[in-house]
């Protein structure tokens, strides 16, 4: 990303466009579903290609190789991949049985699913309580997801490296005094509006030593924001999609802010020496690298991020 690239103008046409799409997208889905209806719980077939994604702009990571080839892997149950999910919360994870499952975490292990060989009619989706996700019952599944973190003490699984690391970001309206901002410094004396309690208003205080002005929810602060009260707000860049879908109003994505090493950090789990786990990481690795997850949080995070503030 450049560190000095400005957003001069507001995104929300964009995402309106982009919602459409998304809409359409939903409603095709559903149609084939329903032509199925006696099938298995699993996502529509898609073949893996070295040049598409479930983003639709970005190539696809090349599929695994050696050790990792499909037909070496071993898996609980042979020729498909079954994943844990908990936690359905949007937009990480949608459940809309009986159409598709949505969000940034189903397009994430289609990614990976595809990396490792598999199409998508392979991947078998179990919904279970969040409890038996990092619990000795996890060996019933190959992988686990539901924003998880790692835990030490969690003995029955392993954690992957990171597929999210959570980063706060500066939202304004078009008039706003801050759009010009690239530094920290520059924020100094600015009435940045915050929720109460949440990461974005620890991040502000104790991060960058800056004060804030703390709303009880998102709504109320969205309400500052549009009655100027605040010169702009702060937020986790997975609210930032939500919050201009719906503010009554244009709005400017400014810039985000560097994580902190505290930040909400989310990875798989799988069960402890499981050889997939390797495998996986190096899926998630080349999936960063060709810029596939920069994508999927663009798509369903923070679209438009493009300015990185520089610190002091």
């Amino acid at each position: 990303m450049s560190l000095c690239h400005v957003v001069e103008t507001p995104i929300r046409s964009r995402l309106q466009d982009r919602g459409t799409l998304a809409r359409l997208a939903l409603l095709s889905s559903a149609v084939a579903l329903a032509l199925a209806a006696c099938g298995p719980s699993v996502a529509p077939d898609s073949q893996p290609s070295a040049s598409s994604s479930s983003t639709g702009s970005v190539p696809h990571p090349i599929a695994t190789v050696g050790e990792c080839a499909n037909e070496n892997l071993t898996t609980r149950t042979s020729g498909h991949l079954t994943v844990a999910h908990s936690r359905a919360r949007a937009p990480f994870f949608v459940d809309r049985a009986p159409a598709d499952l949505v969000g940034f975490e189903v397009d994430l292990i289609n990614d990976v699913a595809s990396g490792l060989g598999f199409t998508r009619s392979q991947i078998s989706w179990q919904s279970v309580a969040t409890r038996q996700l990092t619990s000795p019952t996890t060996s019933e599944f190959d992988v686990a997801i539901a924003q998880l973190a790692a835990d030490e003490t969690k003995t029955s699984v392993t954690f992957t490296d990171p597929y999210f690391v959570q980063t706060q970001v500066l939202i304004d309206r078009p008039d706003s005094v801050l759009n010009k901002v690239t530094r920290v410094a520059e924020l100094k004396g600015a009435l940045l509006g915050v929720v109460k309690g949440s990461s974005s208003e620890a991040y502000v205080t104790d991060v960058l030593g800056l004060e804030s002005l703390a709303y009880p929810s998102t709504n109320v602060l969205k309400a500052a924001l549009r009655d100027h009260h605040v010169n702009g707000i702060v937020v986790p860049d997975d609210e930032v999609n939500m919050i201009l879908d719906t503010f009554n109003g244009d709005l400017n994505v400014v810039g985000q802010f560097p994580p902190d090493r505290r930040a909400a950090t989310f990875r798989l789990a799988m069960p402890v020496g499981d050889p997939l786990v390797a495998c996986v990481d190096q899926v998630l690795a080349r999936m960063s690298s060709a810029g596939v997850l920069d994508a999927l949080r663009a798509k369903w995070f923070a679209d438009g991020v493009e300015r990185i503030f520089k610190a002091d």
